[in-house]
């Protein structure tokens, strides 16, 4: 979950697109009651992260789910049920998750096995 979920809402809209017909960038923004363009951002994110395919956006403007693997798409579904039963749970895990620009800053400091001889 911390390699493809980064926000509350990319989980959200993760959730309607699997629990819902083919839906819109609109009808998306109107139920979480977030901008467009926030939720464009979102489903761009999945499909870098390779949760959603990249087929899952029609040229016609829906989407629907659409994972890039069987293993993928059962694990989205597990976290699904995971957070029916306990929300707050994954929620407390999206945000103990550290931001990915600290994460590339510590990295950059690692030494490897070659620079400590």
């Amino acid at each position: 979950m911390h390699r493809c979920i980064d926000s509350v809402e990319q989980l959200q809209v993760l959730l309607l697109l699997i629990d819902s017909s083919p839906q819109t960038v609109e009808s998306l923004s109107a139920e979480l009651r977030s901008s467009k363009a926030s939720v464009q951002k979102r489903i761009q994110d999945l499909q870098i992260s390779q949760v959603l395919a990249q087929g899952a956006l029609k040229p016609d403007g829906t989407i629907r789910f659409a994972a890039t693997s069987p293993t993928t798409e059962s694990l989205v579904r597990e976290l699904a049920t995971l957070y029916r039963q306990r929300p707050h749970r994954v929620i407390a895990q999206i945000f103990t998750r550290p931001p990915a620009s600290l994460k590339s800053f510590a990295e950059a400091f690692k030494l490897k096995k070659e620079d400590r001889k």
